[in-house]
């Protein structure tokens, strides 16, 4: 019996399937281990504590922060209705493989369209198996909606679905903004390719108009104590910003430092190496043996490149006119980089089926299509591994935090401020859901006001925490509203200057107050016990509305 071209393409989408649901398979059982977690998902879901009448985080700056900044309507509509059924960080772990699966049903259907069935066997083992997509859906803050929408636009954008494309647009206004300033310009550069007749240009416009609108409280009526993002002198003033900083983008990296990781990302190994000799010469030269495999494909095609989709040149256009004006205008648009996080990778993932499929097809146009997907697919397999990545190789483990300090502040009131050292604060707001007066998120200096009380806040708690007064913790407790402080006894032993370290400029002003007295002078080295409302295995809780009228 001969095999039909038809039939192995389907074989082919069949084993692609069986690949996504493996990749699936990997990451479930993880799910109610919330220890696991993205690294930024301890602070991006604070604000769905928030709903259904918890009452948690009450007046808490950081959470109304967080969500201003990673909040918007469609993620917040997502978690309401999400944390009806479980707890947000749960959540975050559940709503990155909804998000995977619509990367692979929306990326498919566009292989499918494009040559059949072998079409979307390629294109959803491209997308699964490029961690560059996977890592930024993990956690699902509302970067987890920019790859989904993408893959969206560029289906709907090629099949000329000019009603879809504009439902994709203003969902992104609703989802995620930022994706928007990449799609809004593509789709402009589209019609301007097809001579699209002025009425396509009226929809746009008027699509356009009601995106603007639904950003516009946000960029014209912030929040006074966020603020707006800084401007580069603004930046320049920030501490928080500078080398060494938590987040150092000031001042801003060269446009090669900014675009190589965004380059090499889609080559990133991940995974299990499907041939370690092979990957280990391919990772030589990703991007160099990458780029002969694209342009011997281009050179086979000839002709036939022509009927690559236009949307990839307009989308990469537009990343790239997009980081020009990001960068010109510094801050006021968040990093420069953005645009192409997005747009480069879902180019290349689509687009080398695609050429592949053009340049097979001038050798033979019953298996083309095979010839296409078994050649893209094997040769980034090859580079990078075979894509999955088990939850603890792809996120951080935070169970060592799980100590029964953790349960003990948990049953404080729920109007508790606590302070702790910035990566107890995110573990206590995360997992105890407890106000922290900073944390290790909160050094997000992208908005002016935020991030000068942000960097007041720091200030005056280390002052305090490693002061020789109880001074500084009153005005902490009468003008910041602090209760209790969190600490472990090692923070004042042999140890202090290596558990004081974090970012600049808070480990050089903690070494210097760490060595500026003796341990035993400083007050938290021996509270008064009534002062002390927690001990064990060397972590304290002190209660600052105990402190003693007559104590120093």
């Amino acid at each position: 019996m001969r095999l039909s071209p038809k039939s192995v393409e389907w074989a082919l989408a069949g084993l692609a399937l069986g690949y996504f649901g493996y990749f699936v398979a990997v990451q479930i059982p993880d799910i109610p281990n919330t220890w696991i977690l993205e690294w930024d998902t301890r602070a991006t879901s604070l604000p769905a504590w928030r709903y259904h009448d918890t009452g948690l985080f009450p007046n808490d700056l950081i959470v109304d922060y967080m969500g201003a900044f990673y909040g918007t309507p469609g993620w917040a509509l997502l978690f309401w209705v999400g944390t009806l059924f479980t707890d947000p960080l749960t959540l975050t772990k559940i709503l990155p493989l909804f998000a995977l699966a619509v990367v692979v049903w929306q990326g498919g259907a566009f292989g499918y369209r494009r040559f059949g069935p072998a079409g979307f066997a390629v294109s959803v083992v491209m997308l699964v198996s490029t961690y560059w997509i996977w890592f930024r859906l993990l956690g699902f803050n509302s970067r987890g909606f920019g790859f989904p929408l993408l893959c969206a636009f560029v289906r709907y954008a090629d099949a000329k679905a000019e009603k879809r494309v504009l439902a994709t647009l203003f969902i992104a206004a609703l989802s995620y903004p930022s994706v928007l300033l990449l799609m809004g310009p593509a789709y402009g550069l589209l019609l301007l390719a097809q001579r699209a007749p002025r009425v396509a240009w009226v929809r746009l416009v008027a699509v356009g108009v009601l995106c603007f609108g639904v950003m516009a409280r946000q960029m014209f009526f912030p929040d006074p104590r966020v603020g707006r993002p800084p401007t580069y002198e603004q930046a320049a003033t920030l501490r928080q910003m500078g080398p060494g900083s938590n987040q150092p983008f000031y001042p801003l990296a060269s446009a090669r430092e900014f675009l190589m990781p965004v380059v090499d990302g889609f080559f990133q190994t991940a995974g299990k190496p499907v041939w370690k000799k092979a990957q280990k010469r391919l990772q030589k030269h990703p991007i160099v043996y990458a780029s002969v495999f694209g342009a011997a494909l281009l050179l086979l095609a000839r002709r036939r490149a022509r009927n690559l989709p236009l949307v990839f040149a307009a989308t990469l256009v537009s990343a790239i006119v997009m980081y020009v004006v990001i960068r010109a205008v510094a801050y006021r648009l968040y990093l420069p980089d953005r645009p192409l996080t997005f747009a480069y990778p879902v180019a290349l993932a689509l687009g080398f089926p695609v050429l592949a499929y053009e340049a097979f097809s001038r050798l033979t146009q019953k298996w083309a299509g095979s010839l296409a997907a078994v050649t893209v697919a094997g040769f980034f397999l090859l580079m990078r591994g075979n894509g999955v990545v088990p939850p603890e190789k792809s996120m951080p483990d935070y169970s060592a935090w799980n100590t029964p300090v953790l349960g003990f502040v948990r049953s404080l009131p729920k109007d508790s401020l606590i302070v702790a050292l910035p990566e107890q604060s995110s573990v206590i707001a995360a997992y105890a859901q407890r106000s922290t007066l900073f944390s290790m998120h909160s050094n997000t200096p992208f908005f002016y006001q935020f991030a000068l009380e942000m960097e007041a806040r720091f200030e005056e708690f280390y002052r305090a925490f490693y002061g020789t007064s109880w001074e500084p913790f009153r005005k902490l407790r009468d003008e910041r509203g602090v209760t209790h402080v969190v600490y472990n006894e090692a923070d004042f032993g042999p140890q202090a200057i290596p558990r004081s370290r974090y970012a600049q400029p808070w480990s050089s002003l903690n070494a210097r107050l760490i060595l500026a007295s003796r341990p035993d002078e400083k007050v938290l080295k021996n509270p008064p016990p009534e002062v002390v409302v927690y001990r064990a295995n060397g972590e304290i809780v002190v209660d600052l509305r105990r402190i003693p009228a007559d104590a120093k």
